[in-house]
C-alpha cells in the first residue's frame, strides 16, 4: 500500500509462538527520487523479531542489468522448518518420579516430575503446538494426574515457547518475578489465524513467583527450583532444578556440548560447578535440556569436572 512518501508491503502469518504477526518491508521516498532513502524490514522468526533499517548511501549511475535480478540456475534450498513436529516425545526414566521427554525433531528435552496426585512439567520449547504435544503425552502416560505446575529455566523461546499450552491446561506457572509480566503478555497473544488451545478456550493465567528458591514436595517426590541468576552468564534470572532425593540437577544449557565428535565442557560449566560447591547442593548427576541431538543427556558431576579441567589444559 502507498501512504504518501512511503510504500509498504505487509504479510500476516501465523507464528508458532507469537500467534498472528505481520512481516513488513517499508520504503520511504524523498520528493520525486526513484530510489528510496530508507528501507525498514521487520521479520518474525522462531527465536526473535528482527528490525533492520537500511539507509541508501548511493545509487548506480547507470541502469542495473536485468541479469542481477534473475533467479540463479542453481541455488541451495532453504532448510526444513525447524519447528516441524513429528511423532511423539520419547519418555525416558531418569530417576524415581523423574522422566525426560525427549524430542529429537526440535532438539529439546523437557522434564516431567511425578508426585502422588499430580505432575509438574519443566521446559516447553518452540511454540504452542509443541506445548500441546507435551501435555497430550503426559495425559496419556498419567491419565489420572493433572499437570499442576509449569516451570522453565529462563525466558528464551526454547524453554518458554510452549507456555500457552500449559496455561490452557490450568497449570500454575512457577517463575521468578522478572518473568511474570512477560508470561502474562504471552497469555494475551492473538492466535486468530491458527487458534491454539488457549485461543479456542481462554482462561486466566495463574502465576506463582519466587525470588531465590521454591520447593514443591509431597511424600513421593521433592523438587527445588533455584534462581541461579546472572551467574548463568546468560540471563539475569535463570532457574535450575534440584532433586535432592535423586541427587540430580536439571539445567537448560550450562554444561556440555559435542563438537566434531568430541565431548567438551561449555564455557559456563566451571561457574556452575563452583556454585554447586558454594551452595552445598548434594548433586551426583546432571541432566541437560539442550542441545539434545548428538549430545549426552546426562553427565556425572565428576565427569563434568573432568571436562572442565581438560578445557583448562
Amino acid at each position: 500500500m502507498f501512504d504518501g512518501p512511503q510504500f509498504v508491503y505487509a504479510a500476516q502469518h501465523a507464528h508458532p509462538r507469537l500467534g498472528d504477526v505481520i512481516d513488513t518491508v517499508m520504503y520511504t521516498y524523498e520528493a520525486a527520487k526513484k530510489m528510496p532513502k530508507d528501507v525498514l524490514v521487520v521479520l518474525h522468526e522462531r527465536d526473535g523479531q528482527w528490525r533492520l533499517v537500511q539507509h541508501i548511501a548511493g545509487s548506480p549511475k547507470s541502469d542495473v542489468p536485468d541479469s542481477l535480478l534473475r533467479t540463479p540456475a542453481a541455488y541451495e534450498a532453504a532448510p526444513a522448518d525447524e519447528d516441524s513436529i513429528i511423532g511423539e516425545p520419547k519418555i525416558v526414566p531418569i530417576a524415581p518420579g523423574v522422566w525426560a521427554m525427549e524430542m529429537e525433531d526440535i532438539d529439546s528435552r523437557s522434564m516431567i516430575v511425578e508426585f502422588a496426585d499430580h505432575l509438574a512439567l519443566i521446559e516447553f520449547a518452540v511454540g504452542s503446538a509443541n506445548g500441546e504435544r507435551l501435555v497430550d503425552a503426559a495425559r496419556r502416560r498419567w491419565p489420572r494426574k493433572p499437570i499442576r505446575y509449569a516451570l522453565f529455566s529462563h525466558h528464551h523461546p526454547h524453554y518458554l515457547g510452549g507456555i500457552r499450552a500449559l496455561i490452557a491446561e490450568g497449570a500454575t506457572v512457577v517463575t521468578t518475578p522478572g518473568n511474570e509480566a512477560y508470561v502474562r503478555e504471552i497469555s494475551t497473544y492473538l492466535f486468530d489465524s491458527e487458534p491454539d488451545r488457549l485461543a479456542r478456550k481462554p482462561r486466566p493465567v495463574k502465576i506463582r513467583t519466587f525470588a531465590d528458591r521454591i520447593e514443591l514436595a509431597d511424600s513421593t517426590n521433592r523438587l527445588v527450583a533455584i534462581n541461579y541468576g546472572e551467574r548463568s552468564q546468560h540471563t539475569d534470572e535463570f532457574v535450575v532444578f534440584w532433586f535432592p532425593r535423586a541427587k540430580l540437577l536439571f539445567e537448560a544449557e550450562l554444561g556440555w556440548v559435542r563438537v566434531d565428535g568430541k565431548l567438551r565442557a561449555s564455557r559456563r560449566a566451571a561457574a556452575l560447578l563452583t556454585w554447586l560447591k558454594e551452595q552445598k547442593l548434594d548433586v551426583d548427576r546432571l541432566v541437560q535440556s539442550w542441545p539434545m541431538r548428538g549430545n549426552e543427556a546426562c553427565q556425572t558431576r565428576s565427569e563434568l569436572e573432568a571436562l572442565v579441567n581438560a578445557a583448562k589444559r
